[in-house]
C-alpha cells in the first residue's frame, strides 16, 4: 500500500539527479568546445567521448523503472472504477 508512493518519491529524487547530471555534462561539452575554438565551426568533431552521457541515462533508466509501475499503481488505486 504504502510502495507506490515511496516508488514516486524516488523516481522524482532520481529525475532531479538526471536534470543535474544532464547540466553538468553540458557545462562540460560547453567548455570543451571554448578550449579547442570550436565555437564558430559547427561542422568540426567535438574531442569529447559520448560516454559522457551514460550516467545520465543510466539515471532515466532507474527512474523509468521505478517510478512507472509504481505511479500506474497508485492511480489504479486512488481512481475509482468506470464502467
Amino acid at each position: 500500500m504504502y510502495a507506490a508512493p515511496v516508488g514516486v518519491a524516488l523516481g522524482m529524487l532520481f529525475s532531479v539527479l538526471c536534470c543535474i547530471t544532464a547540466e553538468k555534462v553540458e557545462a562540460r561539452r560547453l567548455s570543451v568546445i571554448r578550449k579547442h575554438v570550436l565555437l564558430e565551426m559547427p561542422d568540426n568533431t567535438i574531442p569529447m567521448s559520448v560516454f559522457w552521457l551514460l550516467p545520465q541515462f543510466l539515471l532515466l533508466g532507474a527512474l523509468d523503472g521505478l517510478a512507472r509501475n509504481d505511479i500506474k499503481d497508485f492511480f489504479g488505486e486512488q481512481a475509482p472504477q468506470v464502467y
